[in-house]
């Protein structure tokens, strides 16, 4: 189980009684967020949070209103910026191999790209939603 502001135990790709993948101990740790043991979900937590751009301003090619898929996300490969070690936008259970959380923290993301959302920064209790999603395994709800 997850304590607040503290990391999760368990191995990546292990599995916990819930058949979801644990965090790493030292997951998260470099980005300034860990896991909360809250359970927010995909479609009403995660998704809205996503899916605003700051000043209403196009994102990726999309209104501000659009609504990011669940396979767009989870275990797919980083191709935008390809320079990181975090080669999956979201890999479920791992705060620092997924890309999104480098570009929403603004650390360790590809030289010569934009923190995500692009003008102010999500505050944290958004951040700390999606990292708390991750954590969970990323589930798709």
């Amino acid at each position: 189980m997850c304590q607040v502001l503290t990391a999760c135990s368990g191995d990546v790709g292990n599995t916990g009684d819930s058949g979801v993948p644990e965090p790493d101990a030292s997951d998260g740790g470099t980005l300034g967020f860990t896991c909360t043991g809250a359970s927010p979900k995909f479609s009403t937590d995660v998704t809205p949070i996503l899916s605003s751009c700051a000043g209403g301003e196009l994102c990726h090619g999309g209104l501000a209103t659009t609504v990011w898929a669940y396979d767009q996300l989870v275990n797919v490969k980083a191709t935008r910026d390809s320079c990181s070690s975090a080669n999956m936008l979201v890999a479920p259970g791992s705060l620092d191999q997924s890309y999104l959380m480098h570009k929403l923290t603004g650390i360790g993301m590809c030289p010569q790209t934009n923190r995500m959302p692009f003008g102010d920064p999500l505050p944290d209790a958004k951040i700390q939603t999606i990292a708390d999603w991750i954590c969970q395994g990323a589930p798709n709800d």
